[in-house]
């Protein structure tokens, strides 16, 4: 687990730094390393889900009906997108009547122009760092004065580190747009595109937030495997006097 706590966080933080300095090969690029980690850790999440988040399915609280349900529609939604639905593994074209509501011209949603973009991207992108902020940066601190029913699900103090990263690494990123046209390099171009380029806070952020989904989905599992444990631990221990 601390591989993908702290050491591979950082590394990919260090080689966005060095890619500001010295381009970093296949870094930030369409099939490049963070998007492809990107969906490995939400097809690892997915993965999970299916594999033990089902079994005894009906049995579970709601709560944990309802969690399991978004996190595995999250995860499919949030995979898709990032690879088009495949397009940027299998090459198929964008239709020409698709193109003028994608600006980027690929086949997915977040994309697209305008209030559908707000509704597919941006306004979810945003409740769930709200999220990651309450639940992975300010909660682990708090946890033993939380309610039972939301302390079972705040993953523990390590993960910390991944959270603060998907909260904030793309602020760098909007402290130089937001001085977007005020610093310009001696050729006249904008040293705003420069560090855009060198450092894509955008993809860096979706990588960690699919990395926090990846640990607080294997937290959440974990937690309903201990407790399923000690359920049945309780079922077949032996009656004894004063034992209901």
């Amino acid at each position: 687990m601390k591989l993908l706590i702290y050491w591979l966080p950082a590394a990919c933080l260090v080689m966005s730094a060095l890619n500001a300095v010295v381009p970093v090969p296949y870094f930030y690029e369409e099939l490049g390393i963070v998007e492809n980690l990107t969906v490995i850790f939400l097809l690892a999440a997915l993965g999970n889900l299916f594999a033990y988040g089902f079994r005894d399915f009906k049995s579970l609280v709601l709560m944990d009906r309802v969690l399991i349900l978004l996190l595995v529609t999250g995860c499919v939604y949030f995979a898709g997108e990032e690879m088009s639905w495949g397009q940027h593994y299998l090459g198929f074209e964008t239709s020409e009547s698709y193109r003028k509501f994608n600006y980027q011209g690929e086949m997915n949603l977040h994309n697209t122009k305008g209030l559908m973009g707000d509704l597919l991207d941006r306004i979810p992108r945003n409740i769930l760092t709200a999220g990651i902020f309450l639940g992975g940066v300010i909660f682990p601190f708090f946890k033993s004065r939380l309610p039972a029913w939301i302390r079972r699900y705040v993953p523990p103090k390590p993960v910390v580190f991944v959270s603060v990263l998907a909260v904030f690494v793309s602020v760098p990123q909007k402290f130089f747009k937001s001085a977007e046209g005020a610093a310009v390099d001696r050729r006249g171009g904008d040293v705003t595109k420069y560090y855009e380029a060198r450092f894509d806070g955008g993809e860096m952020k979706e990588m960690y937030i699919g990395l926090f989904i990846l640990l607080f989905t294997l937290n959440m599992l974990r937690v309903l495997k201990t407790e399923r444990q000690s359920e049945t631990a309780r079922n077949k221990a032996p009656l004894t006097e004063g034992n209901p």
